[in-house]
């Protein structure tokens, strides 16, 4: 999974991932790959999904977390994430 498009510095396996609102207006955000959110779901090996295909039809679900106090303007933030499927 990418770090998204509007991505800050840190680390390769855990990105800083960040919605925007436009131009230097960013909003702090994490997706991982468990229910409790625990594990960032990375852009790496180490911190990837593994599953084994079956040849029918099968869903991830990737749980995201936006963290308080974050002081931003008001707006409509969004990002875009690319996801790599390798068979």
């Amino acid at each position: 999974m990418s770090a998204g498009a509007s991505a800050g510095s840190g680390s390769a396996e855990a990105p800083v991932r960040r919605m925007t609102a436009g131009a230097g207006k960013y909003l702090v955000y994490q997706v991982y790959s468990d229910v409790a959110r625990g594990t960032v779901w990375g852009n790496t090996d180490p911190t990837g999904v593994a599953l084994t295909g079956t040849g029918v039809s099968q869903t991830l679900t990737a749980y995201g977390s936006v963290p308080p106090a974050q002081l931003v303007a008001q707006g409509v933030y969004t990002d875009q994430l690319s996801i790599t499927i390798t068979y």
